[in-house]
């Protein structure tokens, strides 16, 4: 399909940016999932167990201080900052999650939409902060968030089976 060519050309353009010694990690270990609206972290699925080495030497003073994970096992799922050089564990690989709608990147690039259990939570790319902004019902493979990030959209019948389903927002303050 044209769409599956599009973001694969689109993935190979973004990895051209990497350093050089990046692009043999992400191409060896990462099944990228998504990129960031600001292009700046991958969400991935590591595609085999492994241990990142330290890109930016020396580190860089001031960075996010949540702890990182730099050994990625085989299924689980990151974050990486590519202008940090920090990597963040988003799931075990033992707990699947089905990442094509359950985990969604929030247009602010730091912030991620979670889809389980019929609920909504938004959290931050570090996986800190998690808060709940829906729980009620609505279809799973359809959430996303509105272009400027002031709500969501869900598809939903609010419990009534004889309604279809219509589209709704949610707003976030």
């Amino acid at each position: 399909m044209q769409w599956e060519k599009d973001k694969e050309q689109k993935n190979k353009i973004q990895l051209d940016t990497l350093r050089p010694a990046l692009q043999k990690i992400v191409t060896e270990n990462f099944n990228i999932l998504g990129w960031s609206e600001d292009e700046t972290k991958v969400l991935y699925e590591a595609s085999q167990s492994a241990t990142l080495p330290v890109i930016i030497k020396p580190p860089i003073i001031g960075t996010n201080s949540t702890p990182e994970v730099r050994q990625i096992e085989k299924d689980s799922v990151y974050v990486y900052d590519i202008k940090e050089d920090k990597n963040y564990l988003i799931n075990k690989g033992d707990k699947k999650i089905h990442v094509d709608y359950e985990l969604v990147w929030f247009p602010d690039s730091k912030h991620l939409l979670y889809i389980y259990d019929h609920k909504i939570d938004i959290m931050e790319y570090d996986r800190q902060n998690i808060t709940t902004v829906y729980a009620g019902p609505f279809e799973h493979e359809f959430v996303y968030p509105w272009p400027d990030g002031s709500k969501i959209v869900i598809l939903t019948n609010l419990s009534n089976p004889y309604i279809p389903s219509h589209l709704y927002t949610v707003s976030l303050k």
